[in-house]
């Protein structure tokens, strides 16, 4: 999705139809979470336009910043008070259930038909993340484990855009995503 692309979403939303920015890990570590929430704030009280854009962390993103802040904040660590503040801000974490998983799983399908499709996929981000070309290497014969970003990219709502800054091919073929600086800008622009 382009910028100007988001852009005119964005330009389109209401309340009766919000856009709905799904967060992925990347976009709400150190204090890029609390940065669109206030922009968002801003860019909906500037425009009165209320309700017309959700946040939305996946439950998935949800686990992996709440464990950053349990080791981080150790003993201190309150899950009221992050529930609390998420309501403040509006900002949904939806259910990981059953029809999310169906969702998650047919998408995962769609795009990578096979087995072998599938671990073609994980092997080419194997070799991103260590080094190598997959195209000069075969995936080996034991299983690739799938990691928490393939799941992330094929629960996205169809309607939602998702919004990262990772560009590995688990968010390869997800179309509606934006990088968060793309997100922030279109939030603050003319405000």
């Amino acid at each position: 999705m382009t910028p100007s692309e988001f852009a005119s979403e964005l330009a389109a939303a209401t309340a009766q139809r919000p856009l709905i920015l799904t967060l992925d890990t990347n976009a709400v570590f150190e204090d890029k979470l609390i940065t669109l929430a206030d922009h968002l704030s801003i860019w909906a009280d500037a425009y009165r336009r209320r309700g017309a854009v959700k946040l939305r962390l996946n439950p998935l993103v949800f686990v992996e910043r709440n464990v950053q802040e349990r080791r981080k904040r150790k003993e201190s660590f309150d899950p009221t008070t992050v529930r609390t503040w998420l309501a403040s801000k509006d900002i949904e974490v939806p259910p990981f259930d059953l029809e999310t998983a169906d969702h998650a799983s047919a998408t995962l399908v769609t795009w990578h038909a096979t087995k072998d499709d599938w671990k073609r996929a994980k092997w080419e981000r194997v070799c991103e993340l260590y080094g190598g070309s997959s195209a000069t290497k075969s995936p080996p014969g034991r299983q690739i484990s799938a990691a928490v970003d393939w799941f992330i990219a094929a629960a996205i709502e169809r309607d939602a855009v998702l919004v990262t800054d990772d560009t590995g091919v688990e968010f390869s073929k997800v179309e509606r995503r934006v990088t968060y600086a793309v997100a922030s800008d279109a939030l603050t622009k003319g405000i």
